[in-house]
């Protein structure tokens, strides 16, 4: 692993670090030329044709081609990233005025073609500022306005249509920059050995010249002296080998550049099959087959790429199993809290008519019990009152009686009185009071009857005196009783209105757990409510559970196609299979 890695590493330097040539320069200025107008009026014409947002692309395409026009004037790396960003911010605002159009979603395309064809330039710096510029767009209009991205399809959606776009960029970068870099390194050997030959052809003109020098040498001893001809032919000798190894050099070259032409004609080859393959398999990514795999065989510079790629369709893959296999759970999960949601809200509606007539059992029950209370209290303070009454009217009764029978008494006493001076008087007067003496005796006789019923009045007023203080003293004791019976009747009354007062308090109490039993009531009929309002909202999660599982679907991966060969092989076709039956 750290072997790709520092080579990876290798190959970034080198092409951060490269000189730009002739090509890259020749494809910057065509490159700028194309966003200063062709692809300016594309876009302009393209937006009008389709009725788009015509302001809009009118100040965007003025804007990058005044862009793509002054980069040429800057380093040959800064203009490489300008023309890249205006290439990006054409496709951006081609993709912002179709907004709303059918065509809105197609013109992402657009962003993969611009990064391929950002890498004419050879520029990596280009290549990834291009794609760092795409990577904003798409987060921050998709947080603060999604449709001038894609189409209103809910934010989930947004989002996981964000990661695949996301995911599909970062490939694409991936292999541009691999090959970019792969390209640039491998123009560099080349230049590199393009040199050494330039330098080995450098150095046979040298010994040629040499040969030549000493040849002419030679030539001019010979003419000098013919004493010096073993040194001439020495120095013809050696000037035959000069010529022999100017000849070698010159095979030598022409070698060099054969190999240098079959290296290039073999790298083009084995970069067109992998740009078709990837092609081919960008489609099936596009069309949503996550299941796709290169299982071309590539050059080996290229083999870390197709693992790479292999390994990440493998983690999609397995990411979209999940989220298929966790929306399938939620699915299943939110039909049985539906179920529960609408068990309870059946419960709480019986438990809410229970309550409301519970409620009315427990009004009515405190207001009679409160009225009766009430009556008979007050019936029973008017009866022991009518009794103390009573007991005092007898009271004074028998104070008049007593008072009636000493008048008895007074009137036989002095009846008595006067019949002993009616005798003394006749017997006063003798013979004369004779007849006054009879009738004095008859006087004194009636007086003496008189006194004899004045004393037996005497003694029945007595006895009936007696019977009265009798009486009096049992109505005193009766008023006595009479009268602990009144405090004892007070008490009762008292209690009877702490009674009272008691069941009104009761009542009160009874009023508040009916007027609670009410508020639960209202409450149950709430949450009754809510309940209902909760199995509403369950069944539109339900519903989200089920769109969001029929959304995964749509992806082809290597399970679901493995599920999907074993099916077919484990049913037979519809025309020779009977037709499977629904049960339960």
């Amino acid at each position: 692993m750290a072997l790709p890695l520092a080579r990876l590493r290798h190959l970034i330097e080198m092409a951060l670090t490269r000189p730009a040539d002739a090509a890259s320069t020749e494809a910057v200025r065509v490159l700028a030329h194309m966003c200063s107008t062709p692809l300016t009026l594309a876009l302009v014409g393209l937006v009008a044709l389709l009725d788009g947002i015509l302001p809009l692309a009118l100040a965007g395409g003025v804007l990058f081609a005044t862009m793509g026009g002054f980069a040429p004037r800057l380093p040959q790396s800064l203009a490489a990233i300008v023309v890249g960003q205006a290439l990006v911010g054409l496709t951006i605002t081609l993709n912002t005025a179709l907004t709303g159009l059918p065509l809105h979603l197609d013109t992402n395309m657009l962003f993969f073609a611009m990064l391929a064809g950002i890498v004419i330039m050879s520029d990596f710096r280009a290549l990834f500022w291009a794609a760092v510029t795409i990577s904003i767009h798409h987060a921050v209009l998709l947080g603060f306005a999604p449709t001038l991205v894609f189409p209103d399809a809910g934010l989930g959606f947004n989002l996981s249509r964000l990661a695949f776009h996301s995911v599909i960029s970062l490939l694409e970068f991936l292999a541009l920059g691999y090959m970019l870099a792969r390209r640039q390194e491998l123009s560099a050997l080349a230049a590199n050995r393009t040199e050494a030959a330039q330098e080995a052809a450098r150095k046979a003109q040298n010994a040629l010249s040499l040969a030549e020098s000493e040849k002419t040498r030679a030539e001019q001893a010979l003419v000098q002296a013919q004493k010096a001809g073993a040194r001439a032919a020495k120095a013809q000798k050696t000037a035959e080998t000069a010529l022999r190894d100017n000849q070698e050099a010159r095979a030598e070259r022409q070698r060099l550049r054969e190999r240098e032409d079959a290296e290039r004609a073999q790298r083009e080859a084995a970069l067109d099959i992998l740009l078709t393959v990837f092609e081919a398999h960008l489609e099936d990514l596009a069309k949503g087959n996550l299941s796709t795999r290169i299982d071309e065989e590539l050059d080996d510079a290229y083999l870390v790429l197709r693992d790479s790629f292999n390994q990440s369709m493998a983690t999609l893959g397995a990411a979209i199993e999940d989220v298929r296999t966790q929306s399938g759970e939620m699915q299943g999960l939110s039909g049985e809290i539906a179920a529960s949601a609408t068990d309870l809200a059946g419960r709480t509606e019986r438990q809410a008519a229970t309550l409301a007539d519970a409620a009315r059992t427990v009004n009515t029950l405190a207001g009679s019990l409160s009225e009766t209370t009430s009556r008979e209290a007050a019936e029973g303070v008017d009866i022991v009152q009518q009794a103390v009454e009573a007991m005092q009217d007898i009271e004074r009764s028998a104070g008049e009686i007593d008072k009636i029978t000493s008048v008895i008494d007074d009137i036989a006493f002095q009846t008595n009185l006067l019949a002993l001076n009616a005798g003394v008087e006749a017997a006063r007067a003798g013979e004369a009071g004779r007849g006054f003496a009879i009738v004095a005796a008859e006087v004194r006789a009636l007086a003496q009857r008189s006194s004899n019923a004045a004393r037996e009045i005497n003694q029945l007023i007595l006895r009936s005196n007696q019977q009265v203080q009798s009486g009096a003293d049992l109505v005193r004791r009766t008023g006595a009783a009479l009268g602990g019976i009144k405090t004892s009747v007070d008490t009762i009354t008292g209690r009877l209105h702490a009674s009272a007062r008691a069941v009104q308090s009761q009542s009160d109490h009874l009023a508040r757990v009916n007027r609670a039993i009410s508020d639960l009531e209202t409450v149950t009929q709430q949450n009754a409510a809510m309940f209902e309002e909760t199995t509403a909202a369950n069944t539109q999660l339900s519903e989200r559970a089920r769109v969001l599982s029929d959304l995964v679907r749509t992806f082809v991966t290597a399970r679901s196609r493995r599920s999907a060969q074993y099916g077919a092989r484990a049913f037979p076709p519809p025309s020779t299979a009977a037709p499977l039956q629904r049960t339960g």
